[in-house]
Order: C-alpha cells, then structure tokens, then sequence
C-alpha cells in the first residue's frame, strides 16, 4: 500500500473516532424561549439514597444551559416534587422542575414536562405554560437504579 493509501485511511479513521466521541457527548436543543445549541451532557442516575433520581446538566451540572431532574425531590429546594414517581425507564414525567439560560444570561424556570424516549437516551422539555421547549440527547443510555 502506498504511503497515500496508509495516510487516508488513517485519516478516515480519524475522523470517524472524532465523529463517534462528538455523538457520545450528546447535548440539548432549546427551541423556546430562544434559541440555543449546546454541546456536551452530563446525566447521572442516582443510588442508595438518591435510588430514582436522574440528574440532567447541559452542558454539564453546574453550567447548566438545560438542567432538570426526573424523580422524587427531597432536598427542600424543590417544593412539591418530593412525590414525582421515580425514574423507570421511558415515559412522560410530569411536574419537573426544569430551568434554561441563553448564552446571553437570559433565563427560563418553570415546571413542566419531560419526556424520555425508548432508546431511553433522547426525549423532549416542555414548560406546562408552553412558554419553553426542546430536546436533549445524554449520549448514552439512562442508568436505572432501584437500590
């Protein structure tokens, strides 16, 4: 094989390994109030006592372009979340406190609606007033932990 043969495949295999990270990472779409693309995700499922929570950051959990968190809330900053069903795979999850900021410091903060897919990796926000929306991707599949 010539030297231009070992070089372009070894530059296609680059770029697939690029491509294949850049997916893994997933990220969040807001569609509502504005727009915004964010790269980068951090979701995380709870255990011992943290057993049903799933904790969702875009890009990560303390940029938080996009954060929520599906589950029973008992920390005290969450009021009326300490009953939500815990995280059990796909659904639609009601009464979830979901805030956003824009990359120019505006802000949304509402409860609303969380939606995750089969593939249990993607879903879908919506604030119950309709005023905020969007998607998000975790990158891989949700953890489930009971115990």
């Amino acid at each position: 094989m010539s030297s231009y043969g070992r070089n372009s495949s070894l530059v296609v295999v680059t770029v697939l390994v690029f491509c294949s990270l850049a997916l893994a990472q997933g990220g969040a779409r807001i569609d509502k109030p504005f727009k915004r693309q964010v790269t980068g995700a951090q979701c995380y499922g709870g255990a011992g006592k943290y057993a049903g929570l799933v904790a969702f950051g875009f890009p990560d959990r303390t940029t938080r372009a996009l954060a929520f968190t599906i589950g029973p809330l008992r920390d005290g900053l969450s009021p009326g979340q300490e009953n939500n069903k815990p995280y059990s795979g796909a659904s639609n999850y009601a009464n979830i406190g979901i805030s956003g900021k824009s990359e120019d410091g505006k802000t949304f903060v509402g409860f609303g609606t969380i939606t995750v897919n089969a593939d249990e990796q993607t879903g879908t926000f919506k604030l119950d007033n309709g005023s905020a929306s969007g998607s998000w991707d975790c990158g891989r599949k949700l953890t489930r932990n009971t115990k």
